[in-house]
């Protein structure tokens, strides 16, 4: 897929192949690709500063220390995909376990003066939402990062990740081990850093603008 940009001359193309990064010294550019991009992802209307070339469905994470994993849509798909994995005898147990807890539940509200009653008719929608199911989070950055893209390889919930400013956070080796973890995976990986991170490392693809505005690409 292809990104671009009105007001930066060169094309940012982005592949599953190798990690795109764009590094941008000037900080009111940085802003500006940063906010379109997030308008973009929000649906405001950005047709006469962006174009994609491809239908584009992506992620964009900018605080890595409330990164979220359980956002309505990914929770949803991943109740569907459990729906979809749950055999007809399992569903019958976790029927018959509800109906159980049901029954118990029942003749406790019976000792309370109160016109209150409980679902009966359960179906299996309602069951696995009673489990209240969440994507586990861990207090290391670099699983998190990790977890995003398992999901999105069984999820298909996105075709492309944002990372803005990752450099900060993890180490060449890390970043370094990532990439290979998201090429693997066929998942394509944009990064955005607000500063000048030297030659490419392994994997990436580079466009620099200085602040001047003057780009280069690595």
């Amino acid at each position: 897929m292809t990104f671009k940009i009105s007001f930066i001359e060169n094309t940012i193309e982005v592949s599953n192949d190798y990690v795109r990064c764009i590094e941008i010294e000037n900080k009111s550019y940085f802003y500006r690709v940063v906010k379109l991009l997030n308008d973009y992802f929000n649906n405001q209307d950005v047709e006469e500063e962006l174009m994609i070339t491809e239908k584009t469905n992506f992620k964009i994470v900018t605080d890595y220390f409330n990164i979220e994993l359980n956002d309505k849509k990914t929770i949803n798909l991943i109740l569907k995909n459990i729906k979809e994995h749950l055999d007809e005898v399992t569903y019958d147990k976790l029927l018959k376990s509800y109906q159980k807890l049901n029954q118990t539940f029942q003749l406790a509200l019976n000792n309370i003066d109160l016109p209150v009653t409980t679902e009966k008719d359960i179906n299996i929608d309602n069951l696995i939402k009673l489990m209240n199911i969440k994507v586990i989070k861990e207090d290391n950055l670099l699983k998190n990062l990790y977890t995003l893209i398992d999901l999105i390889t069984e999820l298909q919930n996105y075709n492309l990740l944002i990372l803005i400013n990752l450099k900060q956070y993890l180490s060449k080796e890390e970043l370094d081990e990532y990439y290979k973890y998201a090429i693997y995976n066929n998942v394509a990986l944009l990064l955005i850093d607000n500063k000048s991170y030297g030659i490419a490392q392994n994997y990436e693809k580079k466009l620099i603008i200085d602040d001047n505005l003057e780009e280069f690409v690595i």
